[in-house]
């Protein structure tokens, strides 16, 4: 699942869009649906660790975002044989799989993350979603391996993956909140693991995260406009750049 509430950031070196979009090709190949539409952008370096830009290093404590949007008319992107493909892209041991992917399948971007992570620093997935079913989770990825994963659905489950382990605890109403806090506070945490350190971060800053990210990645930015990758159910050439009445399509992805 692809959403207006999940984005990943990623340390390291910046990534051309060509390159995410050779990724994307290579890991979701024709299994896409038929109506469905992709647009990946990128932002400029963003501060997330004010206390890091005292280094002298004017990259430390920065992350670069990567928004994979979907337009406002196309919710879902895969289809259920692309749910197979990617079983085993997700980054799991064989033995906890069919168990880890009843948690963690709607993490949409972890097959991309584990790849990216492969070709630049650390990566985090960040996943928040509001309504009937909330959903709060991350994944943290390096050099090709999954390090983290927590994915919280309140009144429903807990769960959690430490590169060994997998731990599922059902939840109630009225049970205390998991050590992360409340399902909103999730990505705050999973961008904490991504610097290995907590960060000094406001309440205000946390519950305004993602849409703090989304919007520093909104077309055109400092770092590169936004590319189309996939229309009609189809990956288009690298380089087809989104024109303005794209960009309209995807304006709730990118909105806070």
């Amino acid at each position: 699942m692809l959403t207006a509430g999940s984005v990943l950031v990623h340390r390291g070196k910046a990534v051309s869009l060509p390159t995410v979009h050779a990724l994307a090709a290579e890991i979701l190949g024709g299994h896409v649906r038929p109506d469905a539409s992709l647009l990946v952008s990128a932002s400029a370096p963003v501060r997330v660790d004010r206390e890091a830009k005292t280094q002298g290093d004017p990259l430390a404590g920065t992350v670069r975002v990567l928004h994979l949007a979907t337009p406002d008319d196309c919710e879902e992107l895969y289809t259920d044989l692309s749910r197979i493909v990617l079983r085993g892209r997700y980054g799991f041991p064989d033995d906890v799989l069919d168990d880890a992917l009843i948690q963690f399948a709607a993490f949409g971007l972890d097959p991309l993350a584990l790849r990216l992570s492969e070709i630049t620093g650390p990566v985090a997935a960040l996943y928040l979603e509001e309504g009937e079913a909330p959903l709060g989770g991350y994944s943290v990825f390096a050099g090709g391996r999954r390090l983290w994963s927590a994915a919280f659905r309140p009144t429903v489950s807990y769960a959690t993956w430490d590169g060994r382990e997998l731990i599922v605890s059902p939840m109630s109403a009225g049970d205390p909140a998991p050590p992360e806090g409340d399902h909103t506070d999730f990505p705050a945490h999973g961008l904490q693991l991504l610097f290995g350190k907590p960060l000094s971060l406001t309440y205000a800053e946390r519950f305004a995260l993602l849409p703090s990210l989304r919007k520093a990645s909104r077309p055109p930015t400092e770092a590169a406009a936004a590319m189309h990758l996939v229309q009609d159910g189809r990956f288009l050439p690298p380089g087809h750049e989104a024109d303005p009445d794209d960009l309209e399509r995807f304006s709730r992805s990118f909105s806070g």
